[in-house]
């Protein structure tokens, strides 16, 4: 998966979603939602029940034919997922084209928050001593305790304030070599929102943010070979 302007950045999924209050009628309105969309995302894939969790709460899936694109919908959100990123004008266009029409049909004027995520998600090359190679991804050298050249393994998340909201990232090292991937979550949260008709507002202040962290926090390495203009 890659965007227009980083031609070899590799992301699992990229998601714009709406928060709002819940309300009863939900599922009759889901049913309208579904009818709205059944052209272009004919696949319906249900919630599987879990413990401890309200099930109006777990979001039901439409997907197109491949499953690159997602609308999922709750009875206190709705979201836009694409595993197919073209970039971001024409994930928001899309977003921004299917979110609103569910936003009626479920009768929501009100937002409460508004969150754009990036899963970034980078083929792990480790050395001869099994070292993960984190400092020509991203840079840490306020942090040299444990990102130096012996970091062998990595999880770790925080959440910060960013305008408008606040940022919650997430790095960590997920599956088994030599399939490894070098996770990197950037959750944007813009909150309080607004008027869901100012939607597309919302989700440029989360974007934004979100890129502002991505760009000052990665190496200039890492960024020529993202940008197609290295090997890595």
């Amino acid at each position: 998966m890659s965007t227009a302007t980083y031609a070899n950045q590799q992301l699992r999924a990229v998601a714009l979603e709406v928060y709002f209050k819940g309300r009863l009628g939900f599922r009759e309105a889901a049913a309208r939602v579904q009818q709205t969309f059944e052209k272009d995302l004919p696949h319906l894939f249900v919630p599987n029940a879990k413990p401890e969790q309200a099930i109006d709460l777990q979001p039901y899936q439409l997907r197109n034919d491949d499953s690159s694109q997602t609308l999922a919908f709750a009875i206190n959100q709705v979201a836009y997922v694409s595993r197919a990123y073209p970039g971001h004008e024409s994930f928001a266009a899309r977003g921004l084209e299917l979110i609103p029409p569910a936003l009626d049909e479920l009768k929501i004027t009100e937002l409460q928050r508004v969150i754009y995520r990036y899963e970034n998600e980078i083929t792990v090359g480790r050395d001869e001593r099994g070292v993960i190679p984190l400092a020509k991804v991203l840079k840490v050298p306020a942090l040299p305790w444990w990102a130096g050249d012996s970091l062998t393994e990595i999880s770790t998340s925080w959440t910060q304030l960013a305008p408008h909201g606040r940022l919650a990232i997430q790095i960590a090292v997920e599956g088994e070599a030599p399939m490894e991937k070098l996770l990197i979550s950037i959750v944007s949260v813009v909150m309080p929102a607004g008027p869901a008709s100012d939607l597309a507002r919302f989700a440029s202040r989360a974007h934004d943010a979100a890129r502002t962290w991505f760009e000052a926090a990665i190496t200039d390495d890492f960024r020529g070979y993202i940008k197609g203009e290295s090997n890595g």
